[in-house]
C-alpha cells in the first residue's frame, strides 16, 4: 500500500525481541533500539489510554485471578511511569504531551514580528553588575528565546530564531539617578539580534524607545524603523580573543566609552574601544548561551579578579555555531526516526556523520561525543557535550521532516482512495431490493475526505505560509481537527 510507514530493519535477539541493527553502522545500533523503544511506548501508552477512554469503568471489574483491576493498571502505571522517565520531564505530567510534544514552545511569528522600537524587548543590568546580576539576565534571555520563533527542545535547549525572523532585543545598562540614588536610570544601551544573540549596535541612551542614534558596526544592517544610525568602523567579529581580559569593572569601562561615541568618532574605533566591545559581546553573548564563560566567571567574578579566558572556552566560542547546527540536525534525525517517517534513515544518517565529524575537530581539545546519557537514554545535552544552552536554529532541516510527512499523508490519501474506489465497485455488484445502489460505507467515506483535506492543506503551507508550517510542526500535541469543522487543522503524529 502506498505510503505504508517503513521501519527500521528488526531481527530479534536473545533477551531483546526487536532489536534494531544497522549493518553498516554497528555503533548505532544502540541508539536505533533507544528510538524504537521510546516509539513503542509511545505507541502503547496511546492504545492503552484509548482502551480506557473505549471501556470506561470496566477497568474496575474484577479480573480473571486477580483483584479488581490491579494487572491492568499496574501495567498502565508501569507504562506511564517508564514514557515519563526516558523524556526526562519528570512526574505530574501529562504523558501523552510528553511523548508527542517535541518542541514544546509554540511559534509566535505574528505577534513577535517587529515593526517599531516600541516592539523590541529590554533587558536590565547595572553598570556594576555582579555575576548574579549576570546570571538573571542569562535566564531572562533564555526564557524570551523560548517566547520567539524558536523551540525548547526536550526541556533542555532552547533554539534561536532563523535568520529570516528578523528580531533584537536591548539590554539597558543602568546606574543610580543623581536626583533619586534610590532609582537606576539607563544610561547606555546594547543591541543584539535574536537569530544568534550577537552585537549589532550601541548607543547612549536617549529616551529609551526612542529611534535613531544608535552605533552600528560595520557588517550589520539594521530595519528602517531604527532611524538615523551612525556606522561604526570594527565588526562585530572577534580580533585577537586571545587577549582577552575580562573583570567586574568592564561594563563600566564599557558604558564610559559609548558615551563619547560621536558621528565623527565613531569613524575611527581604536583598540582600546575594540576590546571593550569584545568584552561585552563575551558578557552578553556568549555568556548566556554556553555554558563554558559560566564556569570560568562563577568563581572570579565577584572577586575583580582579571580573568583570563581557558583554551577550552575559546574553542567553544570558535565553535558554537557548528556544533549547535550540527546538533539540531542530528536532532532532527532523531525525531524522523522516532515518527517513523518515509525516508527517516537518509536523515538520521545523514546528522550522525555531521555529528561524528565534529567529534573529530572537538576530540583535540578534550571534547568527546556522548550521545546516551549514564541511564542509556537520549539527552540532547549529551549530545552537545553540555556545552550550549542554545542550539541554532536551521529551517531547512524542518521543512525537509515537514516535506516528507506531507508526502505520507499524500500516500495514506491515495491508498484511502483506492480502498474507497472498491468499496464501491464492491457495493455496486449488489443493489437493494428496490434496485438502488449502495452508497459506500459513511465512515471509509469521512476517512477518505479527512485524509484529502489533511493533504491539501499540508501543501497549501508548503507553498504560501512556511511560518504556518513550522507552526503546525510544533504543535504535535493536539488532534487534527476540532470540534469545529472550520477551525484549521493541526497536526499529529
Amino acid at each position: 500500500m502506498v505510503g505504508r510507514r517503513q521501519t527500521a530493519k528488526s531481527t530479534p535477539s536473545s533477551g531483546h525481541e526487536g532489536r534494531m541493527t544497522d549493518p553498516k553502522y554497528p555503533e548505532l545500533t544502540p541508539l536505533l533500539e533507544m528510538v524504537h523503544r521510546r516509539r513503542v511506548e509511545r505507541e502503547a501508552v496511546e492504545a492503552e489510554m484509548a482502551s480506557r477512554k473505549k471501556r470506561g469503568a470496566e477497568l474496575k471489574k474484577p479480573t480473571q485471578g486477580g483483584a479488581p483491576g490491579e494487572e491492568e493498571q499496574s501495567e498502565l502505571r508501569t507504562v506511564l511511569e517508564s514514557a515519563s522517565r526516558r523524556l526526562g520531564s519528570g512526574g505530574g505530567h501529562d504523558v501523552k504531551r510528553d511523548m508527542l510534544a517535541l518542541f514544546e514552545a509554540s511559534i509566535r511569528v505574528a505577534s513577535k514580528r517587529q515593526s517599531k522600537m516600541t516592539d523590541i524587548p529590554h533587558f536590565y543590568l547595572p553598570e556594576k553588575a555582579t555575576f548574579a546580576d549576570l546570571m538573571k539576565l542569562k535566564m531572562e534571555k533564555l526564557q524570551r528565546y523560548e517566547s520567539v520563533k524558536s523551540f525548547d527542545i526536550e526541556g533542555l535547549s532552547p533554539v534561536t530564531p532563523p535568520t529570516e525572523l528578523d528580531t533584537y532585543q536591548i539590554i539597558d545598562i543602568t546606574r543610580p539617578s543623581d536626583t533619586d540614588p534610590e532609582k537606576a536610570i539607563s544610561v547606555a544601551q546594547i543591541l543584539s539580534r535574536e537569530t544568534d544573540n550577537y552585537f549589532a549596535a550601541v548607543r547612549p541612551t536617549p529616551d529609551p524607545t526612542a529611534a535613531g542614534g544608535f552605533f552600528v558596526f560595520s557588517n550589520i544592517i539594521l530595519p528602517w524603523f531604527f532611524g538615523k544610525c551612525h556606522q561604526m568602523s570594527c565588526s562585530s567579529r572577534y580580533a585577537k580573543i586571545e587577549n582577552m581580559q575580562v573583570c567586574r569593572d568592564s561594563i563600566y569601562l564599557l558604558v564610559e566609552e559609548i558615551l563619547r561615541l560621536d558621528d565623527e568618532n565613531c569613524k575611527h574605533i581604536t583598540g582600546y574601544m575594540i576590546s571593550l566591545l569584545e568584552i561585552g559581546m563575551f558578557l552578553f553573548g556568549e555568556f548566556p548561551r554556553m555554558q563554558g564563560p559560566v564556569d570560568l566567571l562563577q568563581d572570579n567574578f565577584d572577586l575583580d579578579l582579571i580573568i583570563h579566558l581557558t583554551a577550552e572556552v575559546l574553542f567553544d566560542m570558535r565553535n558554537w555555531s557548528y556544533l549547535s547546527k550540527t546538533g539540531f540536525a542530528f536532532y532532527l534525525g532523531m525525531v524522523e526516526t522516532w515518527l517513523d517517517v518515509i525516508g527517516h534513515k537518509e536523515t538520521f544518517l545523514a546528522g550522525w556523520k555531521k555529528m561524528t565529524a565534529a567529534v573529530t575537530k572537538f576530540e583535540k581539545s578534550g571534547h568527546k561525543l556522548d550521545l546516551l546519557g549514564a541511564n542509556g537514554y537520549f539527552s540532547l545535552r549529551k549530545l552537545v557535550g553540555n556545552r550550549l544552552h542554545l542550539l541554532k536554529f536551521d529551517e531547512e532541516y524542518v521543512k525537509r521532516l515537514i516535506i516528507r510527512k506531507c508526502r505520507q499523508h499524500k500516500g495514506r490519501m491515495e491508498a484511502l482512495k483506492e480502498d474507497t474506489n472498491q468499496v464501491q465497485l464492491k457495493d455496486h455488484e449488489g443493489e437493494n431490493k428496490n434496485g438502488e445502489t449502495v452508497e459506500p460505507e459513511i465512515a471509509d467515506d469521512l476517512a477518505w475526505k479527512k485524509a484529502k483535506k489533511e493533504y491539501e492543506y499540508w501543501l497549501s503551507l508548503m507553498v504560501e505560509d512556511r511560518d504556518m508550517l513550522i507552526k503546525v510542526l510544533c504543535e504535535l500535541n493536539v488532534d487534527l481537527f476540532d470540534k469545529d469543522q472550520s477551525e484549521v487543522p493541526r497536526v499529529v503524529w
